[in-house]
């Protein structure tokens, strides 16, 4: 091999070498932050542990045509002066709390009429469902009528409201089923409005 060639091969392992050396020395770029719940995979798992978000439950009701959002009361002193209620209360909260929707409904449906609500506005007072489901009409009715017409809902009329033949108390259980049944009703458009027999909770003296 003559000189001119070694020159030549010199040159060309120079350009393939200096930019590797060069790109190697360059410190690295910072990437974003990521928080540990972004570093999430498509299971949710992150170091070992699991994430499962929860998204609080979806719990509402009807004032006249206006759709109120509602939370499960926090306190356990609004649920009732029954010490038994309240300490039935508090398991709710705190279950509310730490564990999730699935957990949250449970709960609320073992506490029955015991458990309490307010308004996710924070508009109102704490309140309790003890049973029963306030029914407004358009037009006057009579009991047989409203019971024809309500049938397909599984429930009768208890008695009327005032005077005038359109507000009429129904039967439904307590809790989330006077809930449920007060928005199915409402959402079925037969009547005019209907709304959980919504009781105010009482504070220990």
């Amino acid at each position: 091999m003559n000189a001119t060639s070694l020159r030549r091969m010199s040159a060309l392992l120079f350009a393939m070498l200096v930019p590797a050396t060069l790109a190697a020395a360059q410190p690295p770029v910072p990437g974003p932050v990521i928080s540990k719940y972004d570093r999430a995979n498509s299971n949710g798992d992150v170091a070992g542990q699991s994430i499962t978000p929860q998204a609080p439950p979806t719990l509402y009701w009807y004032d006249g045509d206006r759709r109120r959002l509602l939370v499960p009361a926090r306190e356990a002193a609004t649920a009732s002066s029954d010490p038994a209620v309240s300490a039935r209360s508090a398991t709710l909260s705190a279950t509310a709390a730490a564990g999730g929707k699935d957990a949250t409904m449970a709960a609320i449906r073992a506490a029955g009429k015991s458990a309490t609500f307010i308004d996710a506005d924070g508009s109102g007072k704490a309140r309790s469902l003890p049973g029963g489901v306030v029914v407004t009409v358009a037009n006057p009715t009579t009991q047989s009528d409203l019971d024809d017409l309500l049938s397909e809902f599984g429930t009768r009329v208890l008695r009327p409201v005032g005077a005038g033949g359109r507000v009429w108390l129904i039967e439904s259980g307590a809790g989330l089923d006077a809930l449920t049944l007060a928005n199915t009703i409402h959402e079925s458009r037969k009547v005019l409005s209907a709304s959980p027999n919504w009781a105010t909770a009482r504070k220990t003296k």
